[in-house]
């Protein structure tokens, strides 16, 4: 299945399933369905859209269209999320605003041809916009839990899951946009490191998990917003 394909590429697509069956333990085993659920399905989305990727690859089928697809509903997911884990009003609904804004400017492009719905090239507009929101949305509530949080940092499953939203989304914001050099070397450097993001990122997404198993309560002003 993974013949001819580097080591570096496999681990990284193996490593989305970690996520995936550690957030079905962490769904079954948490206190509460809500806190997981959404988490839960981020992270079957993603193992989902690694699946057909890759298939489309072994079959020689054109697969960016995936990921055209994947892009809007990535957002949906990971800005609701952010969203419950906000402790003031005004930067909850700031996030839930963004998401039916990010959907019709994403819908607008596609219509107007902004942006063509291609199989064989990855969104190249609405993308790196996902990218920099999720980016920017990710560190503002990494510094907000630091700021609040009145326990260990590190015994929060937020803060792991945060951490490995900002490495990833951070890093791509700067890989994407030079996905299309025609250099060879370089581009074998973006997908390495690329893929290097991934697996750090699941290997943190595993680590929260764990934590959120350990059933630590996070403390957020008496208020627990967590999806």
């Amino acid at each position: 299945m993974f013949k001819n394909t580097p080591l570096l590429i496999v681990l990284s697509n193996l490593s989305t399933v970690l996520p995936f069956l550690s957030a079905t333990a962490m769904l079954f085993f948490s206190r509460s369905i809500r806190n997981t659920i959404l988490l839960w399905l981020f992270f079957t989305a993603a193992l989902l859209t690694e699946i057909l990727v890759h298939a489309h690859h072994l079959a020689n089928k054109p697969n960016a269209w995936i990921i055209h697809l994947y892009t809007p509903l990535e957002y949906l997911l990971i800005v609701f999320i952010l969203s419950r884990w906000q402790n003031r009003e005004k930067s909850r609904k700031a996030m839930l605003i963004s998401i039916p804004l990010y959907l019709g400017l994403y819908g607008f492009m596609k219509i107007a041809g902004i942006e063509n719905f291609e199989s064989s090239t990855i969104n190249y507009v609405s993308r790196p916009i996902s990218l920099l929101l999720i980016g920017g949305f990710v560190l503002f509530t990494l510094h907000q839990l630091s700021a609040r949080e009145e326990t260990l940092l590190q015994s929060d499953y937020r803060f792991w899951i945060l951490l490995a939203l900002a490495i990833y989304y951070c890093g791509s914001i700067i890989i994407v946009p030079f996905m299309y050099i025609q250099n060879r070397e370089i581009l074998l450097f973006l997908v390495y490191t690329h893929a290097i993001l991934n697996i750090l990122q699941n290997l943190l997404f595993v680590i929260g998990n764990i934590c959120a198993l350990g059933l630590v309560s996070p403390l957020a002003s008496g208020q627990d917003k967590t999806p």
